[in-house]
């Protein structure tokens, strides 16, 4: 069971909290270029956070510290912040300024809309914004150290505001609406493309893109098998490409044309295309025999558990997509309740000041309540008042507005007003019966 505090508000990151949060981390990449040791993790996953500010001031650790002080004091040694999973809708710089060293930052899955902050973070490796609602990407030029960039399931129409990053190696598009890679010139790097399920016709830019081993277009609008392959002829390092449904994919000499092109593709659509010269399966007796039955079922049986794999991995990020939905409107839901409730309160509460005010204009004397037993009656003052106790009436003769509010089950804001009215009612009748006896 998880004891840890759980914030008691959007913005309540305490101290404590957060200190409660960090963890070492177990291993550094070597890419991050970290040259001492005991480094640390922040991890604020669903934390239910919505503006992702700070309560306290990290400490300025621009001076070297000791080691033994606490990681607030020294927050340079955090290289690893995850706040995915909360429904943060921005980044903001003052909250991100401490962390002069950060190499990672997760912020997947909450309603980002805008990049700002980031320009505090130039020694960013690994950006995560996946499931957000992110439409510009001019902000990412003060991130010239990024090596893996994911944005899956954003509302980027186009990658044209991409800004020069001259170290990134991996990029993550799936689930967008761009049309055009146009933009990835501005990455010379690039190694790895995943741009599956967006409305891709044109690759031409890929042409600029030499370093590119890996690439993912499967899902999207392409047309022309002829030109899209001569494109991809000028990727001299494509080893893996997947190009499955598209409308080129349906023409009949749509694999032949591709290997043909591509002497050195090593995988196509997720069949291992791979010559079998004995050294990638040298360890399997059946594969030094790559003609025989027995080999030939081994291949269909490993390219169909690895298509299994590939189609699992889709059905679960559009199944998260799809939560992460409906955990959004469940949180407006909830905020919209809250708002109404409030209101609610006030208005009940304005309603029963006014009946306390209408109700000291005439002053009312409690009756003894020796006149009231004969009636069934049994009036009490405030919470806590023992002045007139319970009638000794059978339950079913006592007056019923007596017996409800006594019971403690009304919990309809209509119910209360109704109780109000009713109890003052019974208050003035009772002080004008005496009244008149007196007289």
């Amino acid at each position: 069971m998880d004891t840890r505090l759980k914030p008691r508000a959007p913005n309540d990151l305490s101290s404590r909290f957060v200190d409660e949060r960090i963890t070492a981390l177990p291993k550094v990449p070597d890419s991050w270029e970290c040259r001492l040791d005991n480094y640390y993790q922040l991890d604020l996953r669903m934390c239910f956070i919505t503006y992702f500010r700070w309560s306290f001031r990290w400490g300025d650790d621009a001076k070297p510290t000791l080691s033994s002080l606490p990681v607030i004091e020294q927050p340079s040694r955090v290289l690893l912040i995850d706040v995915s999973l909360n429904d943060i809708y921005s980044l903001d710089d003052d909250t991100l300024s401490p962390f002069r060293q950060l190499r990672a930052l997760n912020a997947s899955l909450n309603r980002i809309t805008e990049l700002h902050g980031l320009q505090v973070l130039p020694t960013l490796r690994f950006l995560d914004l996946g499931f957000n609602q992110i439409s510009g990407l001019q902000d990412l030029a003060y991130c010239r150290k990024l090596v893996e960039l994911r944005l899956n399931h954003n509302c980027l129409k186009s990658l044209a505001s991409l800004p020069p990053l001259p170290n990134l190696e991996q990029l993550h598009v799936d689930g967008n609406e761009i049309a055009s890679l146009e933009g990835l010139q501005a990455l010379p790097k690039l190694r790895e493309l995943s741009a599956r399920r967006n409305r891709i016709a044109n690759i031409t830019a890929l042409t600029t893109c030499k370093a590119v081993n890996s690439l993912d277009l499967s899902h999207n609008s392409i047309h022309d098998l002829e030109f899209t392959v001569k494109i991809l002829t000028a990727l001299p390092l494509l080893t893996v490409l997947t190009a499955k449904n598209n409308p080129m994919s349906n023409h009949p000499g749509y694999q032949e044309a591709v290997k043909s092109m591509l002497s050195r593709l090593e995988s196509l659509d997720g069949v291992n295309l791979m010559q079998r010269d004995g050294k990638l399966y040298e360890d399997d007796p059946y594969e030094l025999n790559p003609n025989s039955e027995i080999a030939k079922f081994k291949r269909l049986t490993r390219e169909a558990y690895l298509d299994r794999m590939r189609q699992a991995k889709l059905t679960m990020e559009e199944s998260v997509a799809v939560l992460q939905r409906q955990i959004l409107g469940l949180m407006e839901n909830q905020r919209e309740l809250e708002k109404t409730l409030g209101r609610e309160l006030q208005n009940t509460l304005s309603q029963l000041d006014s009946m306390d005010r209408l109700s000291s204009h005439n002053p009312v004397s409690l009756p003894p309540r020796e006149d009231l037993s004969g009636q069934g009656l049994s009036m009490f003052g405030g919470p806590g008042d023992t002045r007139y106790g319970p009638s000794d009436l059978p339950e079913d003769r006592r007056n019923p507005y007596t017996r409800a509010w006594r019971g403690s089950d009304v919990k309809e804001t209509d119910q209360v007003l109704r109780m109000a009215a009713l109890r003052l009612g019974t208050y003035q009748r009772g002080g004008a019966a005496g009244a008149e006896g007196t007289g």
